[in-house]
């Protein structure tokens, strides 16, 4: 099983460039955030869903106070990770061709992460989505790591599609 924490600003074409992965015949793909949780405390306090940039500050500000007090967001990624372990086990699938996709955005976080996990990085960068206005810090400090993989999303979807096939065979060997 590989675990992979991908990154990249807002638009950059993280979440289709692991429904891409999806659909690359494998057993499973995974793919959580651990901002997952805080969006359902979000929603429980009246969020609506939508990701403006005063959402996504309120978003990143409600993150950074979980993660502060008890580590809650990685905590939540653990329990996911666990839960689906014991569902491939179940399923007798191939662990060598299940990848899991975490979504993570500060570097501590990351760093914690890799460590938890011996996980890779990935950065998924989209150059007319980094020019746009970015309002809060998990989003102004995508660029704050040292990944292991970089793809570049800047042409067209098939370019994505050949990008995405490229690094399942180089992880995947």
């Amino acid at each position: 099983m590989k675990i992979i924490i991908i990154n990249g600003v807002p638009k950059s074409g993280k979440d289709e460039f692991v429904s891409i992965c999806k659909s690359e015949n494998l057993p499973y793909v995974l793919n959580i955030s651990t901002v997952d949780f805080v969006k359902e405390i979000a929603s429980a306090c009246g969020w609506d869903g939508t990701k403006d940039e005063h959402n996504r500050k309120f978003l990143s500000d409600l993150k950074k106070l979980l993660t502060e007090w008890n580590e809650v967001p990685i905590k939540k990624i653990e329990e996911k990770i666990i839960e689906f372990k014991e569902k491939i086990k179940k399923n007798n699938l191939d662990l060598d061709k299940i990848i899991i996709f975490i979504h993570c955005r500060e570097p501590k976080e990351i760093d914690k992460l890799v460590e938890k996990f011996n996980a890779q990085t990935l950065l998924i960068r989209r150059h007319s989505a980094e020019l746009e206005n970015h309002s809060n810090d998990s989003d102004l400090n995508v660029f704050n790591y040292n990944y292991n993989y970089v793809i570049y999303n800047n042409g067209t979807l098939e370019d994505l599609r050949d990008s995405a096939k490229e690094f399942l065979n180089l992880i995947l060997k």
